[in-house]
């Protein structure tokens, strides 16, 4: 029997090994591409462009409903804890999570994972109003769909202006990207973040919850290095179920996790520093 040639949309890191084929996964041949997030979802949701595609949960459950063929793997490439990535502008006087009521908040987009953990935290926690919020979302890719409940007040940022920019001048009151501020020094100084003692926050989040990113050999404040979300299904890992390829999701678990770190239902074994 031939080899099973998969194309895999996503290059973390942690599949470095399936990258350069060190590891087999018996006969399947995985290629690995790298695609933009926002494009690679786009793909997946579309036209099913990949066997394997890390995706997003809000992504993951939206075609899951219209009744795409997708099975959710339990592999986590991105993750780490979101309480450092909410940033408010100076202008705006807010200095606590409940300030954020009624205000303009800027987000990359409606599902993406780190806002939905972000959104969570910041209402479960803290008692945010998420209905009171604005939310001012980067602008849309031609053709896209609506995002968001019907409750959720979700408005478009102008096209020709950066949501870290918008934070600078004070034109919205906070930001919450699955990535750090892109900004100049100088507007670096006009920022700041919501939760000036994360670090404490974010072991506080873990005594409460014994949730925490997955081990890693680097660490910064006592906890993993990262991007992405937190918890029990970000960064899912969607298989296509073409009958012609009968992908073993568990043997993608297997070569994508370090030892011991094999994460069902957001839990994982060990500590974080501090906590």
């Amino acid at each position: 029997m031939g080899s099973i040639q998969l194309v895999m949309a996503c290059d973390a890191p942690e599949l470095a090994l399936l990258k350069e084929g060190t590891t087999r996964l018996g006969e399947l041949e995985i290629e690995v591409q790298h695609v933009h997030p926002r494009e690679r979802h786009k793909k997946m949701a579309q036209s099913l462009a990949f066997d394997i595609c890390e995706y997003s949960l809000v992504d993951y459950l939206n075609s899951f409903d219209r009744g795409l063929s997708f099975t959710a793997v339990p592999v986590f490439p991105h993750r780490v804890f979101r309480h450092r990535d909410i940033w408010v502008s100076s202008a705006s006087g807010v200095t606590e999570p409940k300030q954020l009521n009624g205000a303009r908040i800027g987000i990359q987009s409606w599902v993406n994972t780190a806002g939905v953990w972000q959104r969570g935290i910041l209402q479960q926690d803290y008692g945010v109003d998420l209905k009171s919020i604005e939310w001012v979302r980067e602008s849309p890719e031609e053709g896209e769909g609506k995002q968001g409940p019907n409750w959720a007040r979700i408005t478009r940022k102008p096209r020709d202006r950066v949501l870290e920019q918008m934070l600078a001048s004070g034109d919205i009151a906070a930001m919450m990207l699955p990535r750090p501020p892109e900004l100049h020094p100088e507007e670096m100084q006009r920022i700041g973040r919501l939760f000036h003692n994360y670090v404490v926050d974010e072991q506080g989040y873990y005594a409460r919850t014994r949730l925490f990113p997955k081990p890693s050999r680097e660490r910064q404040d006592g906890f993993p290095l990262g991007a992405g979300g937190i918890g029990c299904v970000c960064g899912t890992a969607a298989l296509n179920q073409r009958e012609e390829h009968p992908v073993e999701g568990i043997a993608l678990v297997r070569a994508a996790k370090p030892p011991g770190t094999l994460c069902l239902a957001g839990r994982c074994g060990g500590e974080p520093k501090g906590a």
